[in-house]
């Protein structure tokens, strides 16, 4: 088969790319060439014109398909024209690297059209000097970075010609698009072995390392719309030294550097932190190409000792990377295409990238030409990557090798990190550092680490050297992790009995809610402080979503300072996802993972703990009515179908309506409140809006009246409108320390 034939669709990774696009500053990247002579933009047109041919999506654009004909393809773009993509930027005076710098993260940063093939190259001219430059910027969509350099070397001097004389060529037809997705469907049906190894071998990638959760730091903080762009070089040769001698690689000693650049940008903000996590992009392919560009990437997580000597940092970054060079390369790729096209479909991915705490930073590291380049005649001096960032992670790394020199790039949002010029004084030390720290047989001392702080004046001394990290750092799993939080909490805090409730401890109440306690079966009962239920049902994330069927279980403990843990695991696809909500010390968090282990959200912050509030306050309601008597609640508005309660925990203070039934003597069959948040469409805010859980099928469960069965209602304004978004059953009661189990 002709190889023009055959159709090229957008790779899994390639939608990926276009899902984390949403909104903001665009998914591009680029590459800066300095040339040594100033080049004629008319005869850059010309040259390209002819070149592109060699790189077919260069003249082509991303057509979607109709249903049930498979993801979007590359067509042939009959209106392509070099000059749309190919412009001239001139600058006054000089091109000095300030001036290529700026021109190229402002390009980097100028969205491209996705009607057309998503590139350009932009050609810098000076009015003096005897330098020139051309910045080529691509869309993430179009290729990952080895793509980039296989595109780039067909488009410099010395590429083999391509002859295409069939361009363009006709968009293929609805049938044959349907055909084709139907085989790739088949094929996948018929190799399920094939796809749960991939799953298998994508999870092992993101453990591999063993990267902690990075405590909260500055390091995540919002970014907007504005990048500077600064760089670092050293010799390629006295890197590949140093890392030979500590038995790393060059990465290692990029990701070694890093570390220590940013853990002095802490200590500078007077934070203290042992370690920074990277997310360090793996390619799939060691070489693409030019025809067969698309992204081909997965992530490898890896901790970042931030201080200690520089040889030790260096050994414990070499020994956590090798770990993960024992799985096949971007194994994660696939998983982590369908989790985050799975959170874009519903909406949350921009909120999810914009609130993470799993990574500090982004690190990419590619190996280019070790020959020099020329274009159209110019020496290419220099090869400068130039990467971006989104959500909160205001600075990111890049390097780059070529011809010798190994060049780094810092690039950050000025408003959110306006240290970034001593992070890269910093960067430069620690590189400085580790090429002259002698080998782990050498005890000379010689080159001690830099351990001063970004803003700071003085230095600190760390005589601890860098702490291994650990095999295991507390259980992987989401539901591992919440037995052993619930374990604890039973062991540390267990729920006691104290004196019987009396009728003159309801004395005081509103009669309404005096009537729910006693027929709740409060009087004549110890006080209880806590409980662990078990709970089933299903779950949905909006009005017309598909339904998930759920199991659950949950620990909670109250008081002035309560606790609540609930695990949920729910399946969608077929895919377990695990969902753990943690709230204590007057904090909210909420993790989903998918698998109990690749992470899909981890919210936190002042709206999650207001409506955690509404949740514990509920709790209390449903099923732990006695508890209420201790609680710090507060009872208005009383008439005969109900009560109004304020509850107040810290510096959260949230109201409710409970209803109650006046024909059943006082069960309570709702609890409505307008202080509950939910996230918007976009997952990216929390605004209130009302929420109620509807109760029924009471029940005596030993000794106590309660109700089993309930649902979670969104009350959202049209055209969503009231509708459940959880049901639930009540399996299980249990109160320590009596250790009885109160079946429901």
């Amino acid at each position: 088969m002709d190889p023009t034939d055959v159709l090229d669709r957008a790779a899994p990774d390639d939608l990926l790319e276009l899902a984390v696009d949403r909104a903001g500053v665009p998914w591009q990247v680029g590459v800066l060439l300095v040339l040594d002579r100033p080049l004629d933009p008319a005869e850059v047109r010309r040259a390209l014109a002819d070149r592109v041919r060699a790189v077919p999506r260069l003249r082509r654009r991303l057509m979607g398909t109709p249903p049930l004909c498979g993801r979007p393809v590359w067509v042939d773009d009959p209106a392509f024209s070099v000059d749309r993509h190919v412009r001239e930027v001139r600058c006054d005076g000089p091109l000095s690297d300030a001036a290529l710098l700026d021109v190229a993260v402002r390009a980097v940063g100028t969205r491209l059209s996705l009607r057309r093939s998503p590139w350009e190259a932009v050609v810098v001219t000076g009015a003096t000097g005897d330098r020139g430059a051309v910045v080529v910027v691509f869309h993430h969509v179009l290729a990952d970075g080895i793509g980039g350099l296989a595109a780039l070397g067909a488009l410099v001097d010395g590429a083999p010609p391509t002859r295409d004389g069939d361009f363009p060529r006709p968009a293929p037809t609805a049938t044959r698009l349907f055909v084709d997705a139907l085989t790739t469907r088949a094929r996948l049906l018929w190799h399920p072995v094939r796809g749960l190894r991939r799953i298998r071998d994508a999870i092992g990638e993101l453990r591999a390392t063993d990267a902690p959760r990075p405590p909260r730091s500055s390091l995540n903080r919002p970014t907007g719309p504005g990048r500077a762009l600064r760089v670092v070089r050293v010799d390629l040769a006295a890197v590949h030294a140093a890392a030979h001698r500590h038995g790393g690689t060059v990465n290692d000693v990029v990701l070694t550097a890093v570390g220590g650049a940013l853990g002095a940008l802490l200590r500078g903000r007077g934070e203290q932190v042992d370690e920074v996590v990277a997310s360090v992009s793996i390619s799939a392919r060691r070489r693409a190409r030019a025809d067969r560009l698309g992204n081909a990437v997965g992530i490898l997580p890896v901790g970042l000792p931030t201080s200690g000597p520089a040889a030790a940092r260096l050994r414990e970054v070499a020994r956590r990377t090798a770990l993960g060079r024992e799985r096949p390369r971007a194994a994660s790729a696939p998983l982590l295409d369908a989790v985050f096209r799975l959170v874009a479909a519903l909406g949350a991915l921009r909120w999810i990238v914009e609130h993470q705490r799993l990574v500090s930073t982004f690190v990419t590291n590619l190996r280019g030409p070790q020959v020099p380049l020329t274009l159209l005649g110019a020496r290419v001096r220099e090869v400068v990557p130039v990467t971006t960032t989104t959500g909160n992670v205001p600075v990111v790394f890049g390097a780059l090798s070529y011809a010798g020199t190994l060049t780094l790039t810092v690039l950050a949002d000025p408003e959110a990190c306006p240290e970034l010029d001593a992070v890269v004084a910093a960067l430069r030390g620690e590189l400085a550092a580790l090429l002259a720290a002698p080998g782990s047989g050498d005890t000379d001392g010689s080159a001690p680490p830099p351990t001063g702080s970004i803003g700071s004046v003085g230095t600190r001394a760390r005589s601890s050297g860098v702490p291994r990290a650990r095999t295991r750092r507390g259980p992987v799993r989401l539901s591992a992790r919440y037995r052993a939080e619930a374990a604890a909490l039973r062991a540390a805090d267990p729920s006691s009995s104290g004196e019987p409730v009396t009728e003159d401890d309801l004395a005081d109440l509103p009669e309404p809610v005096a009537r729910w306690l006693r027929r709740s079966g409060v009087v004549g009962r110890p006080r209880t402080t806590g409980f662990t239920a078990l709970i089933h049902g299903r779950i949905r994330s909006g009005p017309t979503a598909s339904w998930m069927p759920f199991t659950g279980e949950q620990t909670s403990r109250f008081g002035p300072n309560p606790t609540r843990l609930f695990s949920l695991t729910a399946r969608r696809g077929g895919l377990p996802v695990e969902v753990l909500h943690e709230y204590r010390d007057g904090h909210a968090r909420m993790r989903a993972r998918l698998g109990g282990i690749v992470p899909v959200l981890d919210a936190s912050g002042g709206a999650m703990t207001r409506a955690e509030t509404v949740t514990v306050f509920n709790d209390l309601c449903v099923m732990a009515p006695g508890a209420l008597l201790d609680a710090a609640v507060t009872w208005s508005r009383p008439h005969t179908r109900g009560v109004r309660g304020t509850y107040t925990v810290g510096a959260e203070t949230v109201t409710a309506e409970l209803v109650l039934d006046a024909d059943a003597d006082g069960d309570l069959v709702d609890f409505v409140s307008d202080d509950r948040l939910r996230a918007s469409a976009d997952g990216r805010t929390f605004t209130p809006q009302r929420w109620s859980t509807p109760l029924r099928a009471h029940r005596d469960v030993g000794g106590r009246r309660i109700p089993t069965v309930g649902d979670g209602v969104w009350h959202a304004p049209e055209p969503e409108g009231t509708f459940p978004y959880i049901e639930f059953h009540i399996d299980a009661i249990t109160e320590e320390p009596a250790g009885r189990r109160e079946s429901s």
